[in-house]
Order: structure tokens, then C-alpha cells, then sequence
């Protein structure tokens, strides 16, 4: 999951390290955290601790995260900001209901919960923390908490959701007079706190380390350099061997709101920079400046009329207070000096959101027509199947999913289309024609169900609570588009997830009787970098092996639903590959998708039979006969990254929840 970029902090003196119980500002509201007598050090302690609100459990370990962005620059340029709190737990026991897995830092063991309780996934925490009177710390968050993409407050709902509701003393229940989402404010209050005893940029500069576009350091020198004042190591990671995020670990002696904080060594290698060369960017800088200068025209051309599309070829200048400032040299950088790039724009006209579907669409090729009458039937069967009584998540799901895919193709992605359109409604009701920015038409001609990521977020939008389909496409969507990939800034910052302990874990909850749903997504990593490095004219030619797959574990069995071959989920429906298959069958499928991204340091040795063979059990597609049939060569070293989006508890009313509008 790719984390925006956050808060800097304010200038502070360095400080030498002592064990030091930071407490919050007053606050106007009526509740007060526990008081603990004796309590225990997390991730310290030899015997079980009963009461969670004296001792942060199951885990123990938190880490104060910072970010230093500097394309976009975000921030004071002299200050690194906050990225967030984290909870690491102690024990592996899952307690969260929906958790987004990433391998970051851990339970104390390497693991990490997240998203803990999707009834306090709250998304008004600036009128939060300013009905309980914390101006102050509002006014701090929005200096040093800054997302690198302009969303504050986007962002800040995503650290509270994802960390803040993973931390036992601060449940609901631990409060004296507990007044609804103080806890909320207790969050970003004690980060806030713990954060502006960590300056990082003057650790560094009184190392003689400070941001250059041309010195280099080592990363054994940076990590000095932020172990010293605290008397312990830090993890430091780089994204292209450039400086870019620090973690300070700690162990908690009571709880978050009033305990003492104890720094403590990473519980194991935590950083990824390299050992030399390490770059520490001054904040608006990209890496290396170009040689040339910029031409710069003696008048601007004028700004396009809001609202009339233009078109032609030239360059694009960047404006900032009335004078041009630079150009764009690339998709998304901005450079004050360099050569300015060409571009070309035509004219795009958008579809009306609000007419009703068109009595036809023009369909594939050898797809029949789609019709009103088409559309309506097929919504009428959905219906029938969501109406049917049922005690298993698993077989609504897979009833549902059947029915979708019974329909011609044109038919089933037109309905898909709606539905995607319609997640982020506050109704449960799927309109006839999408609500959103993209119409119906482009899945049924451009963008039908042979897409994977397309189908892994449909399959999970048809699993999760109402509550949770919007965290679904956060993770899924990238820049507005259905199915998003990863981008490599994603891949740099997050190891790449186990998905063997999430199946077992699933498996477990199903020997329980509930059901869990997984969304797994394999990424090639070389592709990105080459699209990174050289534009997506360097990989022109190369063909990816990227794929993704849901997949629900509940005790009936095991379910696999991918894009699979050319007419996607269809096919595979067809061909037999969505039928309940027994958890040991499921295992051998863990065991060979295990073996197609198996590595050393993070690169495979290539492709092989062995591996192609496994790839097309995994997902249908063999990838060898599609590579060259389209003339493409696949990358020799392959670098495989894999993420997870689990959901825990999935329902029958979950998957029940959706119904299709009818003429």
C-alpha cells in the first residue's frame, strides 16, 4: 500500500536521551485515560498482562515514523515530517477485524496488525481534534503532517485507521467518562509530542550530514549520526539510494496516553538503503539537475479557457506567482531549469453521467449486442440470488460471481462497471448507468473482465462491509483508474508480504467457522524500473508477469477467482477454475505460487518450466505461448514483490448488501 508522504518537525535543540514520559496538552474533553500502578514494559515482559489498558497488547513495540520528501517538496526545508504512530504487537494472534497486511515492522516477531476496528475508521479528524479545543495541535499537523500529494486530512485518516485503532489503550473502553473519539486526539496529540523530540535534520547536520544534490554519504554514517542522541540503533530507508524516511522504535512502559516511552534497537535488520552512495537531497530537488538551461519564452501562453478542451503540440510552462517558473520535463516532474518536453494533447469529450444506458454499445469483437432488455435481465437474476436465504459467505459469494459471468461478456462488464462506479455512493443501490466519472462503455469495450487487478477489486468489493469497500479501492485504484498498479515508490518503502502466514491464518479462522477473504497481488518489479527509468518506451517489446487473484477461505473450503485467459473471468468460471477446492488444495496452490516468485535477495534466476508451469496453475495463463505470441520478451531476472489485502469475518449480509436497479 503506498503511503503519502507527511508531517515535518519544528526546529529543536538537540537532546540528550533519558526514558521520558511525554504527556499531552490539557484538553476540554471529559474523559481521562487509566491510571497504571507498576506497569510492565511491552515487548519486556515474562508473564501475560490482563489488563490492555495499562500495557499496549498484543503487542508492544511502536515506532515514530518520519518522511523527507523532496519531489514534491513537502514541508519546512530544513525539517523532516511526521509520517505516523505505528502499533507493533508482541504475539501473532489476529484480533483486528480487516486488516490491510504489508510486511512492515512487526509484533515484536516480525509481523504487524492494521486497521483494527472499521467502526472507528473516522474521516473528520480536523473537526475532531477541534471540537476537543487542541487548536494548537491542528495548526501543528497542518504546518508538519503534510501529505505529499496536497490531502491532509486523507492522510491523517489513514494513519488513525490503519495504527492508531491497532492500539489497546486507546480502546473506547479504557477511558474514565469516555467521551466519543477523545482517543482520536490522544493519537496525534502523543505522535505530535514524540515527534518534536526527534529532529532529525539536526542529528544529521550535527553529524555533517545535510542535504546535497552532489555529496554522498554512507549508510553506517547516516545511522550514527540518529542512534547518538538516543543510545540506540534506528531503521533508515531510501527509495533510488536517496534518503527518504527514518523509524525510531520504542517500547511503552504503560499506556500510549501517559506511559514512558523507552527507545529500543529495530527487533531486527529494518533498513534497505545501500551500504555506500546514499544521497541526501536538498527539498525540491529530483536527483541529479540537467545540464542544459531553460529557454524560457518572453511571454507565457495564456492558461486554456476553464472548461474548453484544447489540443496540438508544445511544450507545457509551470507558473508560479504571475512568472513562469520552469516547464514539465515528464510525466509529473517539473524542473526550473532543463530542456522542456513535447507534448501532445487532442481534444477528449466526456460522456454524460446521468442518460440512461444506450439502447447499444458497441461491443467486442464476436460479442453479441448490449441491450436495455440484456441489462435489466441479467440485473433481475443478481437480485434473485441476493434475496436467496443463506448461512455461507462462501457459496453466496461464489453464487453471485456465477451469475455475473453467466451473462455475455458485454452484459456482465456493463453491470461490473456500474457497480465499481457506484462503491463510493452512500446507497446500496447499483444504478443502470455509472455515477461516476467513467462510463459503462469503457468497460464493455475498452476495459472488459479479462483485466486482473479489475477482478480481484470486484471480487473483494462483493465480499467486504459496505465500511470497508472504500478501503478496497484505495488499495486497488491508482490514480482514479480501476485496478491500479503498484508504483515503485510503493514497492521501495514495503517489503514484500508472506503470503504463506496469511493462508495458514485464514485457515485457522475457518477451522473457527469464518470465512476470510484474500486479495493477492504479485508485482514485477523490474518492469517498473525499467518505466521508471526510461519512460514506457523502455519496456515496449518486454512483457510483465504481474498478476493478481482473490481468493476466500471459509470452512467449506477454498475459492480462486482471476482474470485468468483472453475473456477473463468468464473463462475462468467456464473452465472450472472457481470451484470450492479443499484447503490442501489451496496449500498446493500457496506452494506453487511460493515457488514462482521464490528468490534470492529479492531476484529470481529467471524463467524455466518449472516456473512457467507453476505460473499457469496459479493463474490460468500460460505465460511463455502469450509472450510470444505477441513478439515480447520476458525480463531474464525477475524481481517479485507481493502484497495482500485480507479481510477477517466476512458475512452473509456482506455479500448480500448490493442490489441492481431495474427499468
Amino acid at each position: 500500500m503506498s503511503f503519502p508522504s507527511s508531517i515535518r518537525q519544528l526546529p529543536k535543540a538537540l537532546t540528550a536521551f533519558i526514558p521520558t514520559a511525554l504527556i499531552a496538552s490539557n484538553t476540554v474533553l471529559g474523559g481521562s485515560p487509566p491510571t497504571c500502578s507498576n506497569p510492565q514494559l511491552s515487548c519486556q515482559n515474562t508473564s501475560a498482562v490482563a489488563d490492555t489498558c495499562c500495557f499496549n497488547a498484543p503487542g508492544g513495540q511502536l515506532l515514530q515514523t518520519q518522511f523527507w520528501d523532496t519531489n514534491p517538496p513537502t514541508g519546512p526545508s530544513d525539517h523532516w515530517t511526521v509520517h505516523g504512530l505505528w502499533y507493533v504487537a508482541a504475539q501473532s494472534d489476529i484480533v483486528a477485524t480487516a486488516k490491510l497486511i504489508e510486511s512492515r515492522p512487526d509484533h515484536c516477531d516480525g509481523t504487524f496488525d492494521q486497521f483494527c476496528d472499521p467502526n472507528r475508521q473516522y474521516t473528520n479528524i480536523s473537526a475532531i481534534i477541534s471540537a476537543a479545543g487542541q487548536t494548537d495541535l491542528l495548526d501543528y499537523m497542518n504546518t508538519y503532517w503534510k501529505d505529499y500529494q496536497g490531502n491532509d486530512e486523507s492522510f491523517w485518516e489513514h494513519e488513525w485507521g490503519k495504527h492508531g485503532t491497532c492500539i489497546s489503550t486507546l480502546e473506547p473502553g479504557c477511558y474514565t467518562n469516555y467521551v466519543p473519539q477523545e482517543e482520536v486526539v490522544d493519537f496525534f496529540q502523543k505522535t505530535v509530542d514524540l515527534f518534536k523530540t526527534l529532529d532529525s535534520y539536526a542529528f544529521l547536520s550535527a553529524a555533517g550530514i545535510v542535504p546535497s544534490t552532489t555529496n554522498t554519504y554512507t549508510s553506517a554514517e547516516i545511522s550514527a549520526a540518529l542512534a547518538k542522541p538516543r543510545g540506540v540503533q534506528v531503521a533508515i530507508q531510501c527509495s533510488n539510494s536517496a534518503l527518504d524516511e527514518i523509524w525510531y522504535f520504542y517500547d511503552v512502559r504503560g499506556s500510549v496516553q501517559t506511559g514512558t516511552f523507552v527507545p529500543t534497537d529495530p527487533d531486527g535488520s529494518k533498513s534497505d538503503c545501500p551500504a555506500t552512495g546514499v544521497k541526501y537531497l536538498p527539498k525540491g530537488s529530483s536527483g541529479t539537475p540537467p545540464s542544459t538551461t531553460l529557454s524560457t519564452a518572453t511571454t507565457a501562453p495564456p492558461s486554456p479557457t476553464p472548461g474548453n478542451p484544447f489540443s496540438g503540440k508544445g511544450t507545457l510552462p509551470v507558473t508560479t506567482g504571475g512568472q513562469v517558473d520552469g516547464c514539465i520535463i515528464s510525466g509529473g516532474t517539473w524542473y526550473t531549469t532543463g530542456t522542456c518536453a513535447t507534448f501532445t494533447a487532442t481534444v477528449s469529450v466526456a460522456s454524460s453521467r446521468n442518460n440512461p444506458p444506450a439502447t447499444r454499445i458497441p461491443p467486442k469483437i464476436n460479442d453479441p449486442p448490449l441491450t436495455a432488455e440484456a441489462v435489466d435481465d441479467l440485473a433481475i437474476k443478481l437480485n434473485a440470488v441476493l434475496s436467496t436465504p443463506s448461512t455461507s459467505p462462501l457459496f453466496s459469494l461464489k453464487q453471485l460471481i456465477d451469475t455475473l459471468v453467466s451473462a455475455p461478456t458485454p452484459v456482465s462488464s456493463y453491470h461490473t462497471g456500474c457497480l465499481l462506479e457506484n462503491v463510493s455512493a452512500d446507497t446500496n443501490l447499483i444504478p443502470r448507468q455509472p455515477h461516476g466519472r467513467i462510463a459503462a462503455s469503457f468497460f464493455t469495450v475498452t476495459f472488459p473482465l479479462n483485466e486482473h487487478r479489475l477482478i480481484t477489486c470486484l471480487v473483494l468489493d462483493l465480499a467486504a462491509s459496505k465500511q470497508l469497500v472504500a478501503q478496497v479501492h484505495r488499495y486497488f485504484r491508482k490514480d482514479g483508474k480501476h485496478g491500479g498498479t503498484v508504483d515503485l515508490e510503493t514497492v521501495h518503502r514495503f517489503q514484500s508480504c508472506d503470503l504463506r502466514a496469511q493462508y495458514v491464518h485464514a485457515v485457522k479462522e475457518a477451522g473457527r467457522g469464518r470465512t476470510t477473504m484474500l486479495g493477492i497481488q504479485l508485482v514485477d518489479v523490474g518492469i517498473l524500473e525499467m518505466v521508471e527509468l526510461g519512460g514506457k518506451r523502455a519496456v515496449r517489446g518486454k512483457h510483465g508477469f504481474g498478476n493478481s487473484i482473490a481468493c476466500v477461505v471459509g470452512p467449506e473450503g477454498v475459492v480462486f477467482w482471476c482474470a485468468g485467459k483472453e475473456e477473463g473471468l468468464g473463462d475462468w468460471v467456464k473452465e472450472g477454475g472457481a470451484e470450492v477446492r479443499t484447503w490442501e488444495d489451496g496449500e498446493r496452490w500457496v506452494s506453487d505460487f511460493e515457488k514462482v516468485v521464490a528468490s534470492e535477495d529479492g531476484r529470481t534466476k529467471g524463467w524455466n518450466s518449472k516456473r512457467f508451469k507453476r505460473y499457469r496453475r496459479c493463474f490460468g495463463v500460460d505465460l511463455k505461448a502469450r509472450a510470444e505470441s505477441r513478439g515480447w520478451q520476458l525480463l531474464e531476472e525477475v524481481q517479485p514483490w507481493v502484497r495482500v489485502f485480507r479481510i477477517d469475518s466476512v458475512e452473509v449480509e456482506d455479500v448480500k448488501k448490493w442490489r441492481w436497479e431495474t427499468a
